[in-house]
């Protein structure tokens, strides 16, 4: 039976959570790989917060992984700018479309997050719902491509909490939650401003040794 059809309609209600899609999408179809493309036919309307969540959640882990954010960091750009133009289906290109991820990788990465996440959903629910109609999406959206383009800072595990910000938005959006939202836009803009300081911490070092080495 392939990924497709175990998430069918009558496989999975629209209002599934993701903790349940997650595990559905890790267990079902045949061993081997899952393309983004084979992903997102299956999800359908919820895409954009599924998506969001997968690329962002491994980042968010204090897990050092080299390169992982240019890798996951390029899709999430594209998925949080079609959010803030206000596009109702993702569109990734074909080249995205077309990567994939061993199947058991990516279980043991759901066997991680899930538990988590289950505890999580029983605590959240739709409220403030003016953050998830079109115009709260848009929002989301353009803060969602500045913490998108704060993943590629390189600051070892700075990009930590901007991607955990990133996941929250994904999941606020997905339970139309809007309580989530917005603690997704408070850890978003304390992470942003350590990454920053950070950032501007290092460049000043550097340029301080330079100037002593060149005696400026």
């Amino acid at each position: 039976m392939s990924i497709g059809t175990l998430l069918a309609p009558q496989h999975l209600s629209r209002r599934s959570r993701l903790s349940t899609l997650l595990r559905h999408v890790s267990r079902g179809g045949a061993p081997g790989r899952i393309t983004i493309g084979e992903l997102m036919d299956t999800i359908g309307n919820r895409a954009f917060g599924v998506l969001m969540f997968v690329f962002a959640a491994p980042i968010a882990l204090p897990i050092p992984v080299p390169g992982i954010s240019a890798i996951l960091g390029v899709p999430l750009l594209l998925l949080t700018w079609q959010l803030m133009v206000g596009r109702r289906h993702p569109l990734l290109p074909a080249s995205i479309r077309r990567r994939s991820f061993d199947r058991r990788d990516f279980s043991r990465l759901v066997d991680r997050i899930v538990p988590w996440l289950e505890r999580v959903e029983q605590m959240i629910g739709p409220r403030h719902l003016w953050l998830t109609e079109p115009a709260g999406e848009r929002l989301i959206g353009s803060f969602g491509f500045a913490l998108s383009i704060a993943l590629f800072v390189p600051v070892p595990f700075g990009n930590m909490l901007p991607a955990l910000a990133l996941a929250l938005l994904a999941l606020g959006i997905l339970e139309r939650d809007g309580r989530v939202i917005l603690a997704g836009g408070l850890v978003g803009m304390v992470g942003t401003l350590l990454l920053s300081g950070i950032a501007y911490g290092l460049v000043a070092s550097a340029l301080f040794m330079i100037g002593n080495a060149l005696g400026w």
